[in-house]
């Protein structure tokens, strides 16, 4: 559903916004309908369309916390994927312009499990067909971050999330004390639950009651993780057991989702 004039309004009010609009990464037209990226190839889009705004954020943060020049971002580029012309929603080129280096694939904050999943199999199509080294895949609520190694293109390596410019690949995203999760919009933890139960159900296999069990004991165990100063002070400067931690040849992180459901368990048991 498109967004009113009013919805517009008020996204754009929030200091990510007006921080690239002032810096003039984006340009937003006098009756809120149209954006323009300084980017690459200084692309204009609908403001209407929900997937803008999860775009466009991308495309903000890619400047703001991972340290990339608009001039290396292009937005909504074609791209030749097999036999036919496709549109990357964004491209993240080295510093010379001969590499894609990251592919981002945005989806609307509504998405379910299922369409979040098979925009998971576009971006990697997308990287695949390009070389590029790593996808990543948002919905501005739910985000999944792959590094696509160059010995083995077909397996799907999840990673903590994209590096920095000129950065590495980090084993872990937050750590307690000084990188901690960032709390979220009401409408924000609603779309996060509903993906989280909607993963859960898996279309079926599990009865609706049961999934929502799943997900109680989950939501328990993300928050006793979060309040590890109470629990668990001497833990600071170490990482949230609630979290990928990536390995290097952990093929199809079959190591690292074992050890996932392991410290899983373990935060449910010490609660």
């Amino acid at each position: 559903m498109a967004f009113t004039v009013e919805e517009i309004k008020e996204r754009l009010s929030t200091e990510l916004y007006q921080r690239g609009i002032k810096d003039k990464y984006i340009f937003v037209n006098n009756d809120y309908t149209i954006i323009q990226y300084n980017a690459k190839n200084k692309t204009k889009r609908r403001l209407q369309n929900p997937e803008e705004f999860v775009q466009s954020e991308a495309f903000l943060k890619l400047i703001y916390d991972y340290n990339y020049s608009p001039d290396h971002i292009s937005v909504n580029e074609s791209i030749q994927v097999g036999s036919g012309i496709k549109e990357a929603d964004l491209l993240v080129y080295n510093s010379n312009y001969t590499r894609i280096l990251i592919v981002v694939e945005c989806k609307e904050e509504k998405v379910n499990e299922r369409q979040f999943q098979m925009a998971v199999d576009q971006a990697y199509s997308y990287a695949h067909t390009q070389a590029a080294q790593f996808v990543w895949v948002t919905s501005g609520i739910k985000n999944e971050y792959f590094e696509i190694t160059s010995s083995a293109p077909l397996v799907r390596k999840a990673i903590s999330e994209i590096p920095k410019y000129n950065g590495k690949v980090q084993e872990y995203k937050y750590t307690k004390g000084v990188r901690e999760p960032l709390a979220g919009s009401q409408e924000e933890l609603k779309q996060k639950f509903k993906s989280a139960h909607d993963a859960l159900w898996g279309g079926g296999a599990l009865a609706p009651t049961t999934a929502f069990d799943e997900l109680d004991k989950l939501i328990f165990c993300k928050i006793w993780d979060e309040r590890w100063l109470e629990n668990d002070p001497t833990s600071k400067g170490k990482p949230f057991k609630f979290q990928i931690i990536s390995y290097p040849d952990d093929e199809n992180n079959v190591k690292a989702k074992k050890e996932l459901e392991a410290r899983v368990r373990e935060l449910y048991e010490q609660g």
